[in-house]
């Protein structure tokens, strides 16, 4: 399978032969690695549809257990059969769905918003507002769960707790190189904030999707408190550590 943008690869032509003289390699449209369904131009249509089956699998089960079970049960259904299929591998695939196909976006959305009917016991007539219905059923739309996951290994990265290639991705943001000889350069230094990420320029589509380019964007939005914490309960919470 060959990989690029739509119209690099419409250029390259159609079919590609590969052999290494015994045996001749087929090209194929889509291809599945380590549970990723990969597309030629990573538009994630084909592993969307793979995880959407699964997921109605999800939703059919909820809705026949809905009558005998309890809503924490239905909830911890939601995280098992639905949640896992789309929080698996999210940092490689998510954002860039969500930056670049708003109708796969939605499709995932109607799933989350049926399984929250589910939880909740709401019908489809009786025309509850998303927000609320989510807020009730204790879900969290596709969006928010993005930045969640992302933020989350992003912090990991940049306090030493996740992989290299990881940690590779993120640099702080270098201060000023100034004397502070006028007004404007004292007020860049005085600015200066070392809970900064470089967020490096994204030419292409694709790449401001990337983990190095989006989840930097994620962490400088973050208040400095949140960015400054050094647990991940105090990360998540908002607030800095007291030690």
């Amino acid at each position: 399978m060959l990989f690029g943008l739509p119209q690099k690869l419409r250029y390259a032509g159609g079919t590609v032969n590969i052999t290494d003289g015994v045996n001749v390699y087929e090209q194929v449209s889509s291809f599945t690695y380590l549970g990723i369904t990969l597309d030629p131009s990573l538009r994630w249509m084909a592993h969307v549809a793979k995880i959407t089956a699964k997921i109605l699998g999800g939703l059919g089960a909820m809705g026949r257990a809905r009558a005998f079970v309890s809503t924490d049960i239905l909830q911890t259904m939601y995280q098992t059969l639905l949640l896992s299929h789309l929080d698996y591998c999210a940092t490689a695939w998510l954002p860039s769905l969500v930056l670049s196909n708003k109708t796969l976006v939605l499709q995932l959305g109607r799933l989350i918003n049926r399984a929250a009917r589910l939880i909740t016991g709401h019908l489809l007539k009786d025309h509850v507002p998303v927000e609320v219905l989510l807020a009730e059923a204790g879900l969290e739309p596709l969006t928010k769960r993005v930045e969640t996951i992302s933020l989350a290994t992003v912090f990991k990265a940049v306090r030493g707790k996740a992989p290299v290639y990881m940690t590779d991705l993120f640099r702080w943001k270098s201060p000023p190189m100034l004397r502070a000889r006028t007004r404007t350069e004292a007020k860049l230094i005085r600015d200066y904030d070392p809970h900064l990420l470089h967020c490096p320029s994204a030419r292409v589509a694709s790449y401001r999707s990337s983990m190095q380019h989006y989840g930097a964007q994620l962490w400088n939005t973050l208040p400095l408190k949140q960015r400054a914490a050094i647990t991940y309960k105090d990360f998540k919470n908002g607030n800095p550590s007291e030690n």
